[in-house]
């Protein structure tokens, strides 16, 4: 039941969402103490993102009366803030970085920073988004160190089966090269956060703006077909770059939707998926862009993930981030939704 309120939840569907949702909260006396306090702290977090503000304060209490959690802390801090109890917010969360795991205290902070940034405290704001970071660049490198011992462990057992130790080198080279591929991974989606821009709008400013050139010099009676010639040759191109776009993303759009992810992509792939995304799904495009203000490439990417309607276990792939990582970025798509209302 808990599972079919948050399909529920994704598809929109909110009466459905909060029937198994109450539903679901009729069986936990039959849980033990630490699922009960996740369930209460899951349920607290979908009223909170259904603006249920009492109902969500309400559950999250009960999670941290059956287990005090760093993750619980934060939802009512957040919860706390949006209610004007800022003081009482920023103590929870300042709990909940200092208690949780690198993924809860990665998205705190980022949080923090968000918070501070909207304040005005920008050192403040600067400060914690670099705490953040060294959080988030913790968990990578302990989750590098992990998959290293589990391929270690693999390589180990499968020695022992096959009692071939003159392979080992090789596996060992193996392991090097596999956490330098992952450290330059991660650095390299690092640098894919830039400004989104509408790439098709901009061309197609451009062919009026050579169509009104052009309208003009042929109603000026004067021989300028060497100019028009230029004005026509550029509009072409521009239509065939247009064009290049779409398909480039078209087959992007396959590529991930087929298990691939975005982990080798460029600033030019993201762009091109994203106006694909403009084009193929024009409509429900221009609803959700319509909803926000300036996003970045990384977050506009993300919403067209969503839109399109990619699972977050899918998303958390395509992307290669951690399921934290994703609530922040939907947190902070969120926050400019209020921002721009």
């Amino acid at each position: 039941m808990n599972r079919l309120a948050a399909i529920y939840d994704e598809l929109g569907i909110l009466d459905s969402s909060d029937y198994y949702i109450t539903g679901a909260l009729n069986y936990t006396k039959f849980l033990s103490k630490p699922l009960k306090a996740d369930f209460y702290a899951n349920a607290g977090a979908y009223y909170y993102n259904s603006n249920k503000l009492d109902s969500a304060e309400k559950y999250i209490l009960m999670s941290i009366k059956a287990k005090p959690t760093a993750r619980a802390n934060y939802i009512l801090g957040v919860i706390y803030m949006e209610k004007g109890r800022k003081a009482e917010a920023w103590k929870l969360c300042e709990k909940a970085a200092a208690d949780g795991d690198f993924d809860i205290k990665a998205e705190v902070l980022a949080w923090m920073s968000d918070v501070k940034k909207e304040q005005g405290e920008y050192k403040e704001a600067m400060e914690l988004a670099e705490r953040s970071k060294a959080a988030e660049d913790s968990m990578k490198a302990r989750q590098q160190t992990e998959n290293m011992l589990a391929l270690q462990e693999d390589i180990e057992k499968d020695e022992a089966v096959k009692n071939a130790g003159q392979w080992m080198p090789a596996a060992a080279a193996a392991i090097a090269a596999l956490a330098i591929i992952i450290i330059a991974a991660a650095v390299y989606h690092r640098k894919k956060m830039s400004r989104a821009r509408n790439l098709m709008e901009e061309d197609r400013e451009k062919i009026d703006l050579y169509t009104q050139q052009m309208e003009s010099m042929t109603a000026s009676g004067k021989d300028r077909d060497k100019e028009i010639k230029k004005l026509k040759k550029k509009i072409e191109d521009i239509r065939k770059h247009e064009a290049e776009t779409v398909s480039r993303g078209k087959r992007l759009h396959k590529e991930i939707a087929d298990g691939g992810t975005t982990v080798k992509w460029s600033k030019d792939d993201f762009e091109a998926f994203i106006e694909y995304f403009r084009i193929e799904y024009a409509e429900k495009a221009r609803e959700a862009e319509g909803r926000y203000g300036k996003l970045t490439t990384n977050s506009l990417f993300a919403l067209s993930l969503i839109t399109i309607g990619f699972s977050d276990k899918d998303i958390q792939r395509i992307m290669a981030i951690t399921p934290g990582a994703l609530r922040t970025i939907k947190y902070r798509l969120k926050k400019q939704i209020k921002m721009v209302n």
